[in-house]
């Protein structure tokens, strides 16, 4: 179980520096990989571990040093040309740097900027990301109930676009807000929607998303596992 994380961990980081994947995931993975690897004793593991979680604080201090720097005259050039389409998306991949960071205040802030410019420009291209990214920092932040609010919201839009790699990971990320609940029930069903989706994805073998939804895919099926051990253990 720990190296099946490692290496969730591993290619997360690899598809991360490709812009397909999120250095904050891997970070998280990489985590959960270090506590088992320690709970059995796996010292070399543990070492790996170890320096997996070095090398994404690097990344993650580069990705924000280069974001500072470029953040302000891209910024600046949109306001100028009254592009809010422009300024909202810089405003998104601003608000994903933070969070990377662990600035989930000022993270939130940034997001909930580009949602409500792109609302007030009526877009919807790229609205549901948006609303994703914003509850993914809410719930980090623990915000639960406003986070599973952001995500019906996204959920709501990614099916109207069919976007079914969006869909996949909402319903994921939805079966942690039911965890944390104490709806396990509710968890499982979301964690199983999850799994057919990105299943499908890669069943069908098409797609740029094709990598990315087969890592999603190994660490539902684990989250699954882990949700129906603990309930057969509980009964």
């Amino acid at each position: 179980r720990a190296r099946d994380y490692y290496w969730l961990a591993f290619n997360e980081r690899k598809r991360a520096a490709q812009a397909t994947g999120s250095l904050a995931q891997a970070d998280r993975l990489c985590r959960e990989a270090l506590e088992s690897a320690r709970r059995a004793g796996d010292q070399r593991l543990t070492a790996q571990c170890l320096d997996l979680q070095t090398q994404i604080a690097r990344d993650r201090a580069s990705i924000a040093l280069m974001a500072k720097e470029v953040l302000g005259s891209e910024l600046g050039l949109y306001r100028r040309l009254g592009d809010k389409i422009g300024e909202a998306n810089v405003m998104r991949r601003h608000g994903n740097s933070l969070r990377q960071e662990g600035k989930l205040d000022e993270a939130r802030l940034a997001l909930e900027t580009s949602v409500k410019l792109q609302e007030a420009e009526h877009w919807d291209a790229d609205l549901a990301w948006s609303r994703f990214d914003l509850a993914s920092v809410r719930h980090a932040a623990g915000q639960i109930a406003d986070a599973e609010k952001d995500y019906a919201a996204s959920l709501e839009l990614a099916k109207s676009k069919n976007d079914v790699y969006l869909t996949a990971l909402i319903e994921r990320d939805l079966a942690r807000v039911c965890q944390a609940k104490g709806q396990a029930a509710e968890a499982r069903k979301h964690l199983e929607a999850s799994l057919h989706m990105f299943g499908e994805i890669v069943t069908n073998g098409r797609g740029d998303r094709l990598e990315a939804a087969q890592n999603e895919l190994d660490e539902v099926r684990l989250h699954l596992e882990r949700l129906k051990g603990a309930g057969a253990s509980s009964r």
